[in-house]
């Protein structure tokens, strides 16, 4: 398959840490990857990719403050 797509370089992990890094991006829940990776649990996945859910971190954080102070 990776053949055919042109990805023969790429090694099927490699290729499967790009997929999550780029559902991640494009703002899929981490429970979503981590079910779509088939973790039994989102801690693996938290721990490999949670550096990618920055802005997540930074809203929960607005919306506490604007919950708290207004605004």
């Amino acid at each position: 398959m990776a053949q055919r797509a042109g990805l023969v370089h790429w090694h099927p992990h490699e290729l499967r840490h790009s997929g999550a890094s780029l559902m991640l991006a494009q703002g899929t829940p981490l429970h979503v990857v981590s079910e779509i990776l088939g973790y039994a649990g989102i801690a693996i996945t938290k721990d490999t990719y949670g550096h990618l859910i920055v802005d997540d971190k930074r809203a929960a954080a607005e919306a506490m403050s604007g919950a708290l102070f207004g605004g």
